[in-house]
């Protein structure tokens, strides 16, 4: 090969690299979901999961039987690649400003939501799938309730047998120290095991604002320690007790940054939001940390590529294996990174294609991943929606299996009927979304073609 063409190669190599630093590519959704009997302020998509093909969204202000804001829950299932409801959840002693689903969490064949103005305390429900039916299992109440004011408002973790309730609010007189309970399961009956509370917790910390639940460990953040510079609490289960094993706090942490406002927690990593962070004016922050024995480390610190002043990224985040996803306040967008190694690149942008500003996509509570699935809430617009999304694999496809000699058969191959079949009524779906637009480092967009062009002309001017 000639000195040029050396030239030439590494040259575009050097410039596609460059190129695709930072380069994060945007994504719609591939369906939206509706709620079957929507309307107006039933605040639909402010709670969100997924486990499997299912998806879970809350609608806390949904009225019944002539009842203000009892609320309730939808599951829908998966087959195929669309997306269908399939049970409306109701609690059987809902009453009016209940808000039923302001909270929820779903695990394989169960799901709890929570009810944080039920009754004087608030309470959290089970439900437990047996076929096609969603039934009702178990309410679970504070044992303590005296001292609990909205059990189940704020935050609720499902995991395995594990279930974990709280109420940033709890405390003596309502001194929102906050706190959380852990039931667990056995055969049909959970049972409170323990109320989780942090160990330097003090006046208005608010611990429990957020929970995560992950295996044996669950992290709890107080959003509101020492000043709003705020704090995430990593427990460890051994046998049936829960044991704080350590405080994270932000390396560059700051008065009312608000860390801790949401946490997610996968395998060995966990996912911190600071919406408040001062990066920037708001524009907010996340921050990773990584288990190594018994001790969590900061790993690194997560901003938008886009991110603008008062746009609060952080206020929501979801981890799962080597995925995170973090959402913002005001900015309607979610963002995506992945991990290699010990680094974390934003690889995508999420983005509904009928959202507009205020709808509140990606807000508290309103987002979640599992594996490649997204599911995003869209709590403010007319009759509140929720957007799915799938994150394309990082794996490449296996190549074709080699051509061998019975592959090369030019028989005509029957004819197939291409009639085109009755469609089906799609209304609560939004339609299929167009490809992805080139990202600023794909190998066809505008950038890199002008590199191309440059390099060419300057190497071939140059032998």
């Amino acid at each position: 090969m000639s000195i040029t063409r050396l030239k030439l190669v590494y040259t575009l190599s050097l410039l596609w690299l460059v190129s695709r630093a930072g380069a994060s590519t945007t994504l719609n959704q591939d369906q939206k979901l509706l709620a079957s009997d929507a309307a107006s302020n039933d605040a639909f998509g402010g709670a969100v999961s997924l486990s499997g093909d299912y998806a879970l969204v809350g609608s806390p202000y949904d009225d019944r039987s002539g009842l203000t804001n009892v609320g309730s829950a939808y599951v829908y299932l998966r087959s195929g690649s669309s997306w269908a409801q399939q049970q409306r959840l109701t609690p059987s002693d809902g009453a009016q400003h209940d808000s039923f689903g302001n909270t929820v969490s779903l695990d394989g064949d169960y799901a709890l939501i929570g009810a944080g103005g039920h009754g004087l305390s608030g309470a959290a429900y089970i439900f437990k799938r047996s076929g096609t039916t969603w039934t009702q299992q178990q309410k679970l109440t504070a044992s303590d309730s005296s001292k609990v004011s909205y059990f189940g408002k704020q935050a609720v973790a499902l995991y395995g047998e594990y279930a974990v309730v709280s109420d940033h609010y709890a405390g003596e007189y309502g001194d929102q120290k906050g706190a959380a309970w852990v039931f667990k399961r056995s055969g049909s009956s959970w049972t409170q095991q323990q109320k989780l509370t942090a160990s330097d917790g003090a006046h208005e910390d608010r611990f429990g604002r957020s929970v995560s639940l992950f295996s044996d460990y669950a992290i709890i953040g107080a959003e509101q320690e020492n000043n709003g510079r705020g704090a995430a609490y990593v427990f460890k289960r051994s046998g049936s007790s829960w044991t704080q094993q350590q405080k994270l706090t932000a390396s560059d942490g700051g008065s009312n940054n608000f860390f801790g406002d949401s946490v997610s927690i996968s395998e060995d990593y966990a996912l911190v939001g600071s919406p408040n962070n001062f990066e920037g004016i708001r524009k907010g922050a996340a921050y990773i940390f990584t288990r190594t024995g018994s001790s969590w480390t900061q790993q690194q610190k997560l901003v938008a590529s886009d991110g603008e002043n008062y746009k609060y990224f952080g206020e929501s985040v979801s981890l799962s294996a080597d995925l995170a996803l973090v959402g913002t306040m005001y900015h309607e967008k979610a963002y995506v990174f992945e991990r290699s190694g010990s680094s974390w690149t934003e690889k995508y942008k999420l983005s509904a294609t009928d959202n507009t500003y205020g709808d509140g996509f990606g807000n508290a509570r309103s987002l979640c991943i599992s594996g490649n699935d997204v599911i995003i809430g869209s709590d403010s617009s007319a009759t509140g929606s929720a957007y799915i999304f799938t994150i394309p694999s990082s794996s490449p496809p296996p190549p074709p299996p080699p051509q061998t000699e019975a592959d090369t058969d030019t028989t005509p191959s029957p004819t197939t009927d291409t009639t085109p079949s009755p469609t089906t009524d799609t209304t609560s779906s939004s339609p299929p979304s167009p490809p992805p637009s080139p990202s600023p480092g794909s190998l066809t967009s505008p950038k890199f073609l002008t590199l191309i062009a440059s390099a060419l002309t300057v190497i071939l001017a140059n032998p």
